[in-house]
């Protein structure tokens, strides 16, 4: 090789590896020195290579980004021209091969970057009390809605004692916007699931509570069941409908088609709290339905009944359960 030809090739090296993009590298010399970095465990300087404000810096940091390269190693580059706006690369990541567009832009004066060099990964979920990580990192909610991630393999987990989350590595591939398991699987909040003595637990809690709950003298119960504004009179005592302003409290007798929990029917749901967005994992059993007798203050009999449509328990704190029943007017 000869002696100029070197000398040019060293100074693009340079350029790129501690420059950044400069006017003088071409976008797939950008996009080769980003896929390289990320190759090499370099998450810093693949960052170089971008315009990027990561929301959180513990997440694409060198230290970090070792676990994400243990778990998904990309390898293998070969980047070919660009076409509007992409430069088309193969890569491999655990071995498997990919081709995909990584997006690139020139700035005021001329230098291109890397356009979406982060994966955007929604953990609004992930409330506090329920002790998600990732590659072993806290996520809160609260303070981490989002997570930006450098393309590499991730996996979520839990330390709450009372959830099992499933363990499958989510790859986040170089020019992709989302990451998702090696068979291209998105995670799903249904991959957290309820321990078997935590089942157990709710199953009881909630059977006891309803059973509490269906005893009260009341037409609107502290757990949720209730009817709605009227009631039907008994065939003995007429027809027609009356108001529940005419019933007497202590006179109301509730019943129910519903047998009680068994642990294998408890699973995980999922229900709005607070601000938008803010959500609470929860226990969930299957429907059942209520049936109320009662007198009104003139000594008429009337009776009612309403469907559940849910029994929840909040699991959230687990020396404060409550019980939750949504119903329908049966």
């Amino acid at each position: 090789m000869k002696r100029g030809l070197l000398i040019g090739i060293l100074a693009i090296g340079l350029v790129l590896g501690s420059l950044g993009c400069q006017a003088e590298a071409s976008p797939q010399q950008v996009v080769e020195a980003y896929l390289t970095a990320l190759s090499e465990g370099r998450a810093t300087d693949a960052l170089k290579f971008s315009q990027a404000s990561p929301v959180d810096p513990r997440f694409v940091d060198d230290g970090f980004f070792a676990s994400a390269r243990a778990l998904g190693a990309i390898a293998g580059i070969s980047v070919h021209t660009d076409s509007i706006g992409q430069v088309f690369a193969d890569y491999t990541v655990n071995g498997q091969p990919n081709t995909n567009g990584v997006a690139v832009e020139q700035d005021d004066v001329g230098h291109w970057f890397v356009k979406d060099p982060l994966v955007v990964v929604d953990t609004s979920w992930a409330s506090a009390w329920m002790g998600i990580t990732l590659n072993g990192i806290p996520i809160d909610a609260d303070d981490t809605p989002e997570v930006d991630l450098l393309p590499g393999g991730y996996k979520f987990g839990t330390t709450n004692p009372r959830l099992t989350i499933e363990e499958s590595v989510l790859l986040a591939r170089p020019g992709y916007r989302y990451f998702s398991t090696e068979d291209g699987h998105d995670f799903t909040t249904d991959w957290i699931g309820l321990t078997a003595d935590t089942k157990t637990k709710a199953a009881s809690f909630m059977t006891t509570a309803l059973t509490s709950c269906l005893a009260e003298h009341s037409l609107t119960t502290s757990c949720g069941i209730s009817v709605g504004g009227s009631l039907s009179l008994e065939r003995s005592s007429g027809k027609g409908t009356v108001p529940v302003s005419d019933v007497v409290p202590a006179s109301v007798t509730w019943s129910t088609t519903w047998s009680g929990v068994r642990p294998e029917s408890v699973v995980p749901g999922w229900t709005r709290v607070g601000g938008e967005g803010s959500r609470l994992a929860v226990a969930l059993d299957s429907y059942g339905s209520a049936q109320v007798e009662a007198r009104t203050k003139d000594g008429r009999a009337v009776r009612g009944g309403c469907d559940f449509t849910g029994v929840r328990v909040d699991i959230s704190d687990p020396d404060h359960l409550t019980l939750v029943v949504d119903t329908t007017a049966g």
